[in-house]
């Protein structure tokens, strides 16, 4: 199969043969991402939490939000609804970026021949530098580990 380009020649070979669909799977980048999450997470927690605390102190006459749902989002001082409905949406972005690392992490590692294939086909095949630039660096010694291979 000719296809012009240089990403449509990688990509119908990976597409044609078992084995050579290998990508990054950004090991650190990912965890990085999680940690950044993670910290949000708990900083909205925290403000949570004072949130909460400062609402509980309130007195008797005033709303307890801590006791009735409706009135803690009924009111005009709502801070701690909105941060409740905030972590609820960086819960969710959270919990799903976590379970596709988890995915991730299940894939099988690039297979050392058909990498050295892939390599040799970029050599070659690819030629003209092919790729360029920073994205030359998916498939170098360095990013051996971080290889994953997308088995049908």
């Amino acid at each position: 199969m000719s296809l012009p380009g240089e990403y449509p020649q990688l990509s119908a070979l990976m597409g044609l043969h078992e084995g050579m669909a290998i990508f990054r799977k950004f090991a650190v980048l990912n965890a990085r991402n999680l940690a950044y999450m993670q910290a949000e997470i708990l900083l909205i927690e925290s403000e949570l939490n004072y949130l909460a605390r400062r609402d509980a102190t309130r007195a008797r006459d005033e709303k307890n939000f801590s006791k009735q749902l409706w009135q803690l989002h009924g009111t005009e001082d709502c801070a701690q609804w909105e941060r409740i409905l905030e972590s609820r949406m960086k819960l969710k972005e959270y919990n799903e970026a976590l379970a596709l690392l988890a995915q991730v992490n299940k894939l099988d590692k690039a297979n050392d021949c058909d990498l050295s294939i892939l390599r040799k086909w970029l050599v070659l095949a690819g030629g003209d530098g092919f790729p360029y630039g920073v994205e030359a660096q998916a498939y170098n010694d360095d990013a051996t580990s971080d290889l994953v291979a997308v088995l049908t």
